[in-house]
């Protein structure tokens, strides 16, 4: 009987246990300020008595949670009294680092109106606000009753928060689609710019998916004019609700340049840019492009002030499409090439009272030829918020256009002259696409499956006929790929043709073998079946020229040179970021001096990144410094070893096991 009593309560507590231990892991943990768990890095802060609480005083910079780095979901709480001067002071959570979190804050002079405070993810040390306006359901308009305590709290649940002041039953911000990643991060404090304020009785409280209402009190517009202003304006910047049909929803966006570098431009092929790489970046829930995601308020500040993003357009025939748009902070807009737009909506650029805030501002009609039609946004920032958005009606025979960019390569694009050069490159493999007015030549496939029909999907989405694809030699990691590419001419050299007719099936079985069916699922060996011979000729109006340069040094490798642009496509020479010290290192030294001297605007190889002038220079450095390596190691080994640790960052380790020893062979 005892032992049955004894179970009871053994139950009995035990449930109480689970009863209690999660009320008890979710209960709000008081922090006081003194206390070592935080970590300030402001201009000032100390700790003292504010009106009858013992309060952190906080000035321009962070109050961080040390061990709070796990956060994800939560409730985040605190007292928080403000001076009534211009500041910005709040919370912070999810912070990466200094430059990236995910924050709300009260602007103290603001007071009662729409922006009176502010939701706003920070990417790279880069704000947001503009493009999150307050109006829009990112602040309210609270009236703050100055150097007075009012409660703050701040609950989390994955994508979702809901911020409350001093009425703990209805928030009066409910954020629905918070803009950062769903990952841990500090919690803390922010002030920033301008008056101070003074926090006390901070408490965090990590649970996972707390309660959400998803309620928030609603802003009461003015009876009259004044009103119905406001309610229209957040209808036309677009921020309410899903985005509409038509709605660019991904971009194709640019590494960011000096936008100095369009003044005077009228067409987009005449500018000088240097060479861009191309980011996907989808729209988020209302259909914003928040550019900053793929950009550091470091790059903004050494003069990178501009990306360029771009959709496409298919027409079924000739028409004027209005296109609805808006941006963050300058905008230039192309069509097809051609400028058509120029506009500026930066903070103040209007009169003093304009914030800059991004929206549906501007419709532009633009003029569609039949087929593909590319549009380009050049969007320059200066402050507040770098971002885009865009929306067409669309039509009968008008449709958005599929945009491709991809996921395992990497794609690099340069036009010169109104040719575009698209460098496909992944594991070390690289092919080239060339982009005439008409048409596409490619050189070389890749080497694994996954990747070619990647790049088979690339150049299907740049909606142009491929014309021809040009083998460069006899290595298979150049043709292996051709299966994927049927029903298009292939070009080679005899010397080329002849190697894959008598070698190529025994070289896919090898391939095979040594990384597997998956890796390499082709089942035939495709043959050229054109020749191509040393010298030139215009392919849509496109100077070709064909050259075997050094055989005995580089092998039968065909290069290709468009001098009308100045590119130079090589093979077996040098490459940029991968290691290639093969003997004889003098004579590679001698070449690319000499190629150095025909003033190059763009080159590209065989394997590695494609680069400008300076591909002459960082290569030259490697082989001389790969040089003096060998002379004073005694062995392949030991060079090796030396050669990685003087070029970390360079791919291909492996190929020195086979390269070097060769440098050994006469000691």
């Amino acid at each position: 009987m005892k032992s049955k009593k004894l179970l009871v309560i053994i139950a009995l507590v035990t449930g109480l246990l689970f009863f209690w231990i999660p009320l008890a892991l979710a209960s709000p943990q008081i922090i006081p300020f003194d206390s070592d768990r935080w970590q300030f890095m402001a201009k000032e802060h100390r700790l003292e008595d504010f009106r009858g609480q013992k309060s952190l005083f906080l000035s321009q910079g962070f109050a961080l949670l040390k061990d709070s780095n796990d956060f994800v979901d939560g409730i985040i709480e605190f007292d928080i009294a403000i001076p009534p001067k211009r500041g910005f002071s709040g919370a912070v959570w999810r912070l990466k680092d200094k430059n990236n979190y995910e924050e709300f804050y009260m602007r103290h002079h603001q007071s009662g109106n729409e922006d009176a405070n502010q939701y706003s993810p920070v990417f790279g040390g880069l704000a947001s606000w503009q493009l999150y306006y307050s109006g829009d359901g990112y602040g309210y308009p609270v009236r703050y009753r100055f150097n007075e305590w009012m409660h703050v709290k701040v609950v989390v649940a994955g994508n979702e928060a809901e911020i409350y002041l001093d009425d703990m039953e209805t928030p009066i911000v409910y954020v629905s689609e918070l803009k950062r990643k769903t990952e841990p991060g500090m919690v803390g404090l922010r002030g920033q710019m301008f008056a101070p304020a003074h926090y006390a009785n901070f408490s965090l409280t990590k649970q996972p998916n707390p309660p959400i209402k998803r309620v928030t009190k609603k802003v009461k517009y003015p009876p009259g004019p004044i009103g119905r202003m406001a309610a229209m304006a957040k209808k036309k910047r677009g921020a309410v609700g899903p985005p509409h049909p038509g709605t660019v929803t991904t971009w194709q966006v640019s590494s960011p340049f000096n936008a100095k570098s369009l003044n005077g431009i009228l067409r987009l092929k005449d500018a000088e840019l240097g060479s861009l790489s191309w980011s996907e970046l989808p729209s988020d829930g209302t259909g914003l492009a928040n550019l900053s995601r793929l950009v550091t308020a470091k790059r903004l500040r050494a003069g990178d002030n501009c990306m360029l993003a771009k959709f496409s357009l298919d027409a079924e025939k000739a028409a004027m499409v209005p296109l609805e748009f808006g941006f963050s902070d300058a905008a230039r807009l192309f069509v097809n090439g051609q400028l058509l737009y120029a506009g500026n909506d930066g903070y103040s650029s209007r009169d003093y009272r304009f914030l800059g805030t991004i929206g549906y501002f501007d419709t532009l009609y633009l003029p569609m030829a039949k087929g593909r039609n590319e549009i380009i946004i050049a969007v320059s920032e200066n402050f507040g918020g770098w971002g885009v958005r865009a929306r067409i009606k669309e039509t009968e025979g008008i449709k958005l256009a599929k945009a491709y960019t991809p996921k395992q390569g990497k794609v690099l694009v340069k036009e010169i002259s109104g040719v575009k050069f698209h460098t496909y490159t992944a594991m070390g493999m690289v092919s080239h696409i060339i982009e005439t007015q008409n048409e596409l030549i490619m050189q070389d496939t890749v080497q694994n499956g996954p990747h070619n029909k990647e790049l088979k999907q690339y150049v299907d989405s740049l909606n142009k006929p491929l014309g021809r694809i040009i083998i460069s030699h006899e290595h298979a990691h150049h043709w292996v790929g051709l299966e994927m590419f049927q029903g298009v001419p292939i070009y080679a050299t005899a010397e080329t043709i002849k190697s894959i007719r008598e070698k190529g099936e025994l070289e896919l079985q090898g391939l095979k073998k040594q990384f597997g069916e998956e890796a390499i699922p082709y089942t035939e060996v495709i043959i050229p079946s054109f020749y191509i011979h040393p010298g030139e000729e215009r392919i849509d109006g496109v100077l070709f020229q064909y050259s075997k340069p050094a055989s005995k040094m580089l092998g039968n490798v065909l290069w290709i040179n468009l001098p009308d642009q100045k590119v130079l496509i090589h093979h077996h020479l040098a490459y940029l970021g991968m290691h290639f010290p093969p003997p004889p290192i003098s004579a590679r030294i001698d070449m690319l001096k000499s190629l150095q001297e025909k003033n190059y605007n763009w080159i590209l190889a065989g394997h590695g990144m494609p680069a400008g002038p300076e591909f002459f220079d960082k290569t030259i450095e490697y082989f001389n410094t790969a040089q003096s390596i060998i002379d004073e190691s005694t062995d392949a080994k030991s060079a090796k070893e030396k050669l990685v640790r003087a070029y970390p960052k360079y791919g291909g380790a492996f190929l020195l096991d086979m390269m070097l020893p060769a440098h050994y062979k006469k000691r």
